[in-house]
């Protein structure tokens, strides 16, 4: 356990999950004030219910953050434009989150004169801790499980029962992150890594066999690099990344597994489900490679990369990123036009667009597919 005596309040994550809340109720009845944040990123929580929990083990105050809109435009659009992806494939949507909510985390520890920030990740810290301490290197960053008494950890089911929690029945049920830009779950060590994996893993994406026979065909409008219409309806992005969730989802799009060597644990496999995330990459990246020309497509691919990479080492708030966003932003007025994508048996297929830029430097009318 994790010496006390000087934490007078500390602020906490908290996503209403089994550690996190006996860390609240064993804090509070230490004498120690405890300010909770939860925030809202689409996961679709009743995040009343998670409020009123959290103060019901003894938080002193409950945060509860609608970070929604503010999660699109500074987080998933610069993300899109960069057209940051891991090894160039998979979203990264769990790292996108991480760093917004850090962001909340110091904004509240500041507010309350907070000098420690908890939260209930294990698997890896460094997603949250170091943009915190980017942020805010002065106050101390660590987890809820520091502070939770191992005989309460040893008896979880019957404290889950206890709270009301309900902690799943499979182990990879603990460890999936969820927000508007997709799913994700982290399943460590398969010795069956590349096998099928069970259907109730999957909520975003129908398995592929049962997607409808015929295809699905989307219309996606940009202006200045951020959609802007879905099949010619102007559309906020967030209820263009919903729509586009549901129709891509249903047939298949946007299922990924990705297997990652770990020195300690072997291959260790990450499941994906981000069918919006998947659609919208590939228009954007299609529409801006017809009006941009080769130097600069070779500069924005070795960016994309090392933005990718950085992101996904926690370093949001690192002026590295900056940096490549500033670059990022004098390609966008130029991605301006309407891609059309096809959706079928898991497959998204840019198969048509065009540019509609009024810059004669850029303009380049062509169809892509």
């Amino acid at each position: 356990m994790h010496e006390r005596t000087s934490i007078k309040r500390v602020v906490v994550a908290y996503t209403g999950e089994l550690d996190t809340s006996l860390a609240i109720r064993e804090l509070s009845r230490s004498g120690i004030d405890v300010i909770t944040v939860t925030v809202d990123v689409g996961q679709g929580d009743d995040l009343a219910d998670i409020r009123e929990r959290a103060l019901s083990l003894g938080a002193l105050r409950a945060h509860v953050i609608d970070a929604r809109d503010e999660f699109v435009r500074r987080f998933i659009v610069p993300s899109l434009q960069a057209s940051a992806l891991q090894d160039g494939v998979y979203p990264l949507s769990a790292h996108l989150t991480r760093a917004l909510v850090a962001g909340r985390l110091v904004s509240i520890a500041r507010m309350e004169s907070a000098s420690t920030i908890l939260h209930g990740s294990t698997s890896d810290r460094s997603r949250l801790e170091a943009p915190i301490r980017a942020l805010d290197s002065s106050i101390e960053v660590t987890t809820v499980q520091q502070f939770t008494p191992d005989a309460l950890s040893a008896a979880s089911a019957h404290w889950a029962r206890e709270l009301g929690i309900n902690i799943g029945g499979d182990s990879w049920s603990r460890h999936v992150d969820v927000n508007l830009w997709g799913r994700s779950i982290e399943l460590g060590p398969l010795p069956t890594a590349g096998g099928r994996l069970p259907d109730e893993m999957f909520v975003l994406t129908r398995p592929v066999a049962e997607a409808p026979d015929d295809p699905a065909f989307v219309d996606i409008e940009f202006a200045g690099g951020t959609p802007i219409k879905l099949n010619g309806i102007d559309m906020p992005l967030l209820e263009i990344i919903e729509s586009l969730e549901t129709i891509a989802g249903s047939h298949g799009v946007g299922r990924l597994e990705r297997s990652v060597a770990s020195a300690a644990d072997g291959v260790c496999v990450e499941v994906h489900e981000a069918p919006s995330a998947v659609v919208l990459h590939a228009a954007h990246d299609a529409l801006e490679r017809i009006v941009i020309d080769r130097e600069r497509a070779e500069q924005k691919m070795a960016i994309s990369r090392r933005y990718a990479e950085l992101v996904a080492s926690g370093g949001w708030f690192d002026a590295a990123r900056a940096e490549m966003d500033t670059f990022v932003a004098t390609l966008q007025p130029a991605v301006a036009g309407v891609v059309r994508a096809k959706l079928h048996k898991g497959e998204c297929t840019i198969v048509s667009g065009h540019s509609t830029t009024t810059d004669d430097a850029h303009r380049r009318r062509a169809t892509v597919g």
